[in-house]
């Protein structure tokens, strides 16, 4: 993404860097620096020093105080500025911090219950989603293995059965070591030592150890007077989390201690005399048989739950999904694939719930017009199991069809939790998951299946098309009405330039009040140096994408995020004022740089309980950093306390009519007319 002014190239970034570093004193007055999204950020000996006029001049979009703390507004340029910054104070001990040392918010909600369980979400999520690809490769090809044999397409036993099963199982037989790789990344450790863990779990002592106990063998090892158990922990996941997460941890302490001139040797050695001992006494074990207690009460629940069981976790499971609860049930259902070779809450469950929001969001296309084109897009990807964009974009925003969904899944867990649906491997819970529902025993596993589906995609669709009345047209309208609605929403905004088929529209990335950039509290963006926009006042704590398109930034504190349309339109949602000082946790950003989203797709998660206090506005700006060459910006609502929720058009981006051709404009306004 561009900033309101066009970043430095390469060259003049040194040259402007070293004018900031002058015009703030030199190095020696820089306690500590680090950056955002937008600005770079110091900490100074002697805020005396700074000559604001000089950094100004330096060719950055403004700078200023807030509080004790220099702000220098570079735009969506600033990491490469801050790298150049980063090198001309190289030696000095403020460029070493990438952040405050200390967050203005009380060791109360540091560690509440709630942030605690959140950053518990977070991590899991952290850790499964870079390898659910892996995984759920591995779990169709398992589901059509078993499609094939049953067919008679294959022979149990043949080469190609067995060279098609390998391919299948590998991932999850090894799943210690995907497990700990992603781990490694998340905790910020070595990734060959995190490696080194599931190597020790799954060393050929303890599996043989394992296998042989049950003929009388050894229970495991002695390791004076410590008893280090066979287990085979095949397929596990909670071992391999605990082992890599004490390895960072000791990594991290004696990597502190140790001289620069022996890290090489003395550190790794270290780490794996302590760590690995560790985890084979006590973590891999407490992982190993928690997570074996964890399924088997999961199974009871359903044997002796039955009806009422599904019913409620089949109902629950779009608020399980949306609150990102989901992933604490991960570990429970590899352990249950593991040790039983199929899942009963979970994924079964899911697959009910996912298939009642393609019935809620499909019935939206039918009844509700201006929402047929989402809707239909969005329930597509629901029946292949990805529900987030149904969710957010459609039946939450129009509410009904949200309690609808909860009404389908629960009649379809109902009937799941009747016949103790089963899922014989890891997929997304969605259609092309069946395959995964043939029982091995030939029973009529995927029969229930398709009946617990229909039934939750049929009473979802019912009610949704019974109930769901069709709006009136409204000026908060999607495409060509949108971009009309703006002339009579806002009298003063930027006149009409081109065709609807030419503009951007933006809808709320948040529920609140709409209020003008004036009135957010920081001069650089109520002086409009990010560019032009709105602000919103938050009602609710979650950020969903204004557009389709591609995240391009995220802040390394998490607290602001831009993105980029096909047009070329960059938006930067900045939450809260002043945030990144907040601590880690505050955040939770649910994307990667890189990823193309939808309109409606969450994008982050934010604490507003934290943001308050540490005394800081919660007020959101959403601004288009690149309107010059992008368009005009065009209100869509009143900025004046209007309340919005997430999903509703908030403004449009038309390309300027100075930017087309003669013939082109005149032909427009022709067809305009």
């Amino acid at each position: 993404m561009t900033a309101s002014t066009p970043p430095a190239p390469p060259h003049d970034r040194d040259a402007i860097s070293s004018e900031i570093l002058e015009a703030i004193g030199g190095a020696g007055n820089v306690r500590r620096a680090w950056h955002c999204i937008t600005r770079l950020r110091f900490d100074l000996v002697d805020n005396g020093r700074a000559d604001l006029d000089a950094i100004r001049r330096s060719g950055v979009a403004g700078a200023q105080f807030s509080g004790e703390q220099l702000q220098v507004i570079v735009g969506t340029d600033v990491a490469a500025q801050y790298a150049s910054l980063s090198r001309l104070l190289e030696g000095a001990s403020a460029a070493a911090a990438p952040a405050p040392a200390e967050a203005p918010v009380a060791a109360a909600s540091r560690f509440s219950p709630r942030r605690l369980v959140n950053l518990l979400f977070e991590t899991l999520s952290g850790i499964f989603t870079p390898i659910l690809p892996a995984i759920v490769g591995a779990g169709l090809l398992k589901g059509l293995v078993a499609i094939a044999t049953q067919a008679g397409w294959l022979s149990a036993g043949s080469d190609p059965y067995q060279l098609f099963t390998l391919i299948a199982d590998g991932a999850f037989v090894f799943l210690p070591f995907l497990v700990a790789a992603s781990a490694a990344r998340r905790f910020d450790t070595d990734l060959s030592l995190a490696l080194s863990v599931p190597a020790a779990l799954m060393y050929p002592t303890i599996v043989a150890g394992a296998g042989a106990i049950a003929d009388g063998g050894p229970a495991g090892l002695d390791l004076y007077g410590l008893a280090i158990p066979f287990v085979d922990y095949a397929n596990s996941v909670i071992p391999a989390i605990l082992g890599v997460y004490a390895l960072s941890t000791v990594h991290r302490l004696i990597d502190r201690v140790v001289p620069a001139v022996l890290k090489i040797v003395v550190t790794p050695v270290l780490t794996l005399l302590i760590v690995v001992p560790l985890t084979l006494i006590a973590l891999a074990p407490l992982g190993h048989y928690a997570g074996v207690y964890v399924s088997d009460a999961a199974v009871w629940l359903m044997q002796n739950g039955g009806v009422f069981a599904g019913m409620l976790l089949g109902g629950l499971m779009p608020l399980i999904v949306i609150t990102g609860m989901h992933y604490a049930f991960f570990p429970t259902t590899f352990q249950s694939l593991a040790t039983r070779g199929y899942d009963v809450i979970l994924l079964p469950f899911n697959l009910v719930a996912n298939l009642a929001t393609a019935g809620a969001t499909i019935a939206v296309a039918i009844r509700v017009r201006r929402m047929r084109a989402l809707a239909l897009s969005t329930g597509l990807t629901a029946f292949l199991g990805i529900t987030e964009p149904a969710i957010y974009g459609v039946t939450l925003r129009l509410k009904r069809p949200f309690f609808f969904t909860l009404a389908g899944g629960a009649a379809g867990g109902a009937y799941a939790g009747l016949f103790a649906l089963k899922t014989y491997g890891f997929a997304v819970p969605g259609l092309a998951s069946l395959p995964l529902y043939v029982a091995p025993d030939g029973s009529a596993n995927l029969m229930h299946a398709g009946i617990a589906i229909a039934l939750s995609f049929t009473v979802a669709f019912v009610l949704t098309l019974l109930f769901v009345e069709p709006r009136r047209r409204t000026p908060r309208t999607d495409g060509a009405e949108a971009v009309a609605a703006s002339s009579r929403r806002a009298p003063n905004s930027s006149p009409r330039s081109g065709g609807a088929w030419d503009a951007t529209i933006a809808v709320a990335p948040l529920a609140g009040r709409v209020m003008p950039l004036s009135a957010v509290p920081d001069p650089t963006f109520a002086d409009g140096l990010m560019g032009p926009g709105v602000a919103i006042a938050p009602r609710g704590t979650e950020v969903v994408a204004p557009f389709d398109g591609t995240v391009e930034a995220i802040a390394a504190t998490r607290h602001a995020i831009g993105l980029r349309d096909e047009r070329g339109t960059e938006i930067l949602i900045h939450v809260g004022i002043d945030t990144v000082t907040l601590p880690e946790g505050a955040f939770t950003v649910h994307v990667e740089q890189g990823q193309r989203v939808l309109a409606g797709d969450r994008l982050l998660s934010f604490d507003t309980a934290v943001i308050e206090a540490a005394g800081l506005s919660p007020i959101t700006p959403v601004v288009v950093t690149n309107a010059g060459s992008a368009g005009d910006m065009s209100p869509l609502v009143e900025p004046n306390g209007t309340d919005v929720d997430a999903g509703e058009p908030l403004f449009a981006v038309t390309p300027a009519r100075r930017d087309l051709p003669a013939t082109q404009t005149h032909s427009r306004e022709q067809g305009e007319n």
